[in-house]
């Protein structure tokens, strides 16, 4: 999609809309980093931490708000579609880091 969006969109909905193509690539940004988040995610929940995962997506949802308000004047659909992508990433690396932080890690080889 990255590499063929523009060819793609426009064999799919026509021309007009080539020039969102830029969205359609922050999206699958937005997607690629909740791909890469579900691990720990599933982590925080087995380890009986739900409150952290809660916590991360309302970090996510302040970056998103506070960027929609200020990107979509300026840059449209294309703006809307970057916000999301960096309160995804805000929220998924919180996820990941603090996933990171809980779990407990062997010492040595010896406690594997």
């Amino acid at each position: 999609i990255a590499v063929f969006g523009e060819v793609l969109v426009s064999l799919t909905y026509g021309a007009s809309f080539q020039p969102d193509t830029g969205a359609i690539i922050a999206f699958l940004a937005a997607f690629i980093t909740q791909a890469l988040a579900v691990g720990p995610n599933n982590g925080l929940l087995a380890l009986g931490k739900p409150s952290v995962i809660f916590w991360t997506h309302v970090m996510g949802f302040c970056v998103t708000f506070a960027l929609v308000i200020w990107w979509v004047d300026n840059y449209g659909v294309f703006g809307a579609a970057v916000a999301l992508a960096a309160g995804s990433a805000v929220s998924n690396v919180a996820k990941v880091v603090t996933f990171w932080l809980i779990v407990d890690r062997p010492e040595t080889e010896s406690e594997l």
